[in-house]
């Protein structure tokens, strides 16, 4: 993790490593990917990408936990709020 970490110090290049990931259906380790970046850099489409993904699988209570999430490391968008509103219809 420490060394993806180390090549992802771009938010683009780390939003686009964690779609990537997310394609592959491996939402744990984007997961991890996002918490552990947060610490140091601004991940906000990461994080858009992993409440997409949640919200594009059904699991709405575990994407409300994951917004919650979000809104902890001061990231608090209404965009990840609207995507949470228009899937969830």
């Amino acid at each position: 993790m420490n060394k993806e970490l180390r090549y992802l110090r771009d938010p683009l290049k780390l939003a686009d490593h964690v779609r990537s990931i997310l394609r592959n259906d491996e939402e744990p380790k984007a997961l991890e990917l996002a918490r552990a970046a947060s610490k140091d850099i601004e991940c906000t489409v990461a994080w858009n990408h992993l409440i997409d993904y949640g919200m594009s699988k059904g699991k709405v209570n575990a994407t409300l936990k994951l917004y919650n999430e979000v809104r902890a490391f001061g990231l608090m968008m209404s965009y990840e709020f609207e995507l949470i509103k228009t899937r969830s219809r």
